[in-house]
């Protein structure tokens, strides 16, 4: 009977474990810097907004700015 006993409190001590591991908040990291080349470009609209937009584009990749342009 002890170790019943035994072995269910332990099975419980580490299911209340598993929990608590599971509602943790998130770990975040730092920002790493970016090795590709960004650039920013702003267009002014017809009610005088202008809006800037920050464009990475990886040196040898096989994705043009038109078809990025498609996407959005």
């Amino acid at each position: 009977m002890a170790s019943r006993r035994l072995a269910s409190s332990l099975n419980g001590a580490l299911r209340s474990r598993a929990a608590l591991q599971a509602v943790r908040p998130a770990k975040r990291g730092f920002a790493t810097p970016v090795s590709t080349a960004a650039t920013t470009q702003s267009t002014t609209l017809s009610n005088g907004l202008t809006v800037n937009r920050d464009r990475v584009f990886s040196v040898g990749s096989d994705i043009n700015s038109r078809s990025l342009d498609r996407r959005w």
